[in-house]
């Protein structure tokens, strides 16, 4: 790890001065007659206001383990060195290593853009951008608080607009995009690719028709067909997971062969690997080949509106 510059090191050691100033007159939660308890570590971390996944990051721990500290043995003893840095931490805040929150509203204005875009730039839905806004207004009903990621990534953007590099990352934000086959985010619209806006539509086509069958809103000629619907649609969508599955196998039986050539590794076992991967190859095309029949079948059984009205 590289040495903290020094211009960092006098703002940090400034910081712990001024803590250190106003230590004995902080407000703690902490008591001070007693070890700390898993319950006392809860506590804290709400009266700091610091989220589950940011203390479990703090604490190099998996959430599972604070969950077990903090629910199951609530009662008992933290770990020594867990109180002694829980304690240091609530004395000298400033050593928390936990990089700034910029709002939404402060990231918006510094990149100048609407709130739609707002949620686009950060790797999100268009309503996101709205959802993080109201939430920050204290609208909790309609708004949704930002994901530890978000922030951080927030965090970063914010700090290149500082720098006046917001082109920088706008560039970033579309080679992502374009990776992807979106094109421009901004003009895209969405993060959704096409294969995802099929997965959802035919999983909601699914859901709809499912649940109507078990209230007997079809009439027996409809049933026949809507009954087709229901299973194809779920095939579809067990098809669109083992495509996903298959991919991954091929992406590894890739590599493997890569690297079995550049080892020079006999050829019985390289043939045996490109055999698999052969075998994988065909069943993925055989697996795309039965979900364009099923998406055909789909508009044969369901036309749309405007082709029904021809």
């Amino acid at each position: 790890m590289d040495e903290i510059p020094k211009y960092l090191l006098t703002a940090l050691t400034n910081q712990i001065s001024t803590d250190a100033d106003t230590a004995d007159t902080r407000q703690s939660i902490l008591p001070d007659n007693r070890p700390l308890t898993g319950e006392d570590l809860a506590n804290w971390r709400n009266f700091k206001k610091i989220s589950s996944a940011d203390i479990c990051w703090l604490l190099i721990t998996p959430s599972s383990k604070w969950g077990e500290m903090t629910n199951k043995n609530k009662t008992s003893n933290v770990p020594p060195d867990v109180e002694i840095l829980i304690r240091l931490w609530d004395k000298y805040p400033s050593l928390i290593p936990l990089p700034a929150v910029v709002t939404a509203t402060e990231l918006r204005e510094a990149l100048d853009v609407q709130m739609r875009e707002l949620g686009l730039l950060l790797g999100k839905e268009e309503i996101s951008g709205h959802r993080w806004i109201k939430y920050e207004s204290g609208d909790r009903s309609n708004g949704q608080n930002q994901t530890p990621l978000t922030r951080r990534l927030s965090l970063s953007i914010y700090l290149m607009c500082q720098a006046n590099l917001s082109n920088k990352y706008l560039n970033i934000a579309n080679t992502v995009s374009q990776l992807r086959g979106l094109g421009d985010i901004l003009k895209a619209g969405t993060w959704k690719t096409k294969e995802d806006k099929a997965r959802l539509r035919i999983k909601r086509l699914h859901n709809k028709v499912s649940k109507d069958i078990e209230k007997g809103v079809y009439s027996d000629h409809e049933l026949i067909a809507m009954q087709e619907v229901a299973d194809i649609t779920k095939e579809w969508t067990d098809l669109s997971e083992k495509i996903k599955e298959h991919n991954k196998l091929i992406d590894k039986l890739t590599a493997q062969s890569k690297l079995l050539l550049k080892r020079s590794s006999p050829k019985e076992v390289y043939d045996n690997v490109i055999e698999k991967l052969s075998v994988y190859n065909k069943e993925l095309v055989d697996m795309h080949s039965r979900m364009a029949s099923i998406e055909h079948r789909i508009k044969v059984l369901m036309p749309s509106k405007k082709r029904a009205a021809k």
